[in-house]
């Protein structure tokens, strides 16, 4: 989820919906080809490198460290197929968790909080081009 103050969002569409239509790209160039993704980032974040065993081991945990954390970024079979989107459901659960946590003092209505009035600017977006630019990257 992206968390910004509804102001600055207002006031400022266009840049809140390349920033999160960037995240929706970068999520989709990644489960496309996570070892690239993996690879991107070690260049990115050299010190992030393991070196402590042969790369190819390094690489092949550290993707099956990101599979498991890409489950919950995979858009195809959810009930909203759209980067952004969460359904009242998913907020109660989320909410339910930041409570029960002791993150937020009470619960409210996802209404007071959440907006979906930007997601098809976000997911205007050629995501076929995405794809294949992560099939063949090298």
């Amino acid at each position: 989820m992206l968390i910004g103050n509804e102001d600055w969002v207002n006031a400022n569409a266009a840049a809140t919906v390349k920033m999160a239509q960037g995240i929706a790209k970068a999520a989709l160039f990644t489960i496309t080809n996570p070892e690239a993704a993996v690879r991107i980032h070690w260049q990115k974040y050299p010190a992030s490198k393991p070196t402590n065993i042969p790369e190819e081991q390094a690489l092949k945990e550290a993707v099956h460290v990101l599979q498991a954390r890409l489950q919950k970024y995979k858009i195809a079979g959810r009930e909203i197929a759209r980067w952004g989107a969460f359904t009242p459901a998913e907020w109660e659960t989320t909410q339910s968790f930041f409570h029960e946590t002791g993150l937020i003092p009470k619960k409210l209505d996802p209404k007071a909080y959440y907006t979906d009035r930007l997601l098809d600017q976000i997911n205007d977006f050629d995501q076929a081009t995405v794809i294949a630019k992560a099939r063949t990257y090298k």
